[in-house]
């Protein structure tokens, strides 16, 4: 058992800190993955129609 009242003080807030610091990841989690999710979509879905129209320019320039 701690007998200290400032032991006891700083355990209470450092507990009290990191269950908040933890909390506010968890949601932040959820940010995150939706901002990230939604970029790497994207861009790639994007990437794919441009290198199809420019390997169908590719194809069409060699057959001339």
């Amino acid at each position: 058992m701690i007998e200290d009242c400032g032991s006891k003080t700083r355990i209470s807030l450092l507990v009290q800190t990191t269950m908040c610091l933890s909390n506010i990841t968890c949601c932040l989690d959820a940010l995150c993955y939706y901002f990230i999710a939604h970029e790497v979509r994207s861009p790639k879905h994007g990437f794919r129609i441009s290198m199809g129209s420019k390997r169908g320019a590719t194809n069409s320039t060699l057959e001339l």
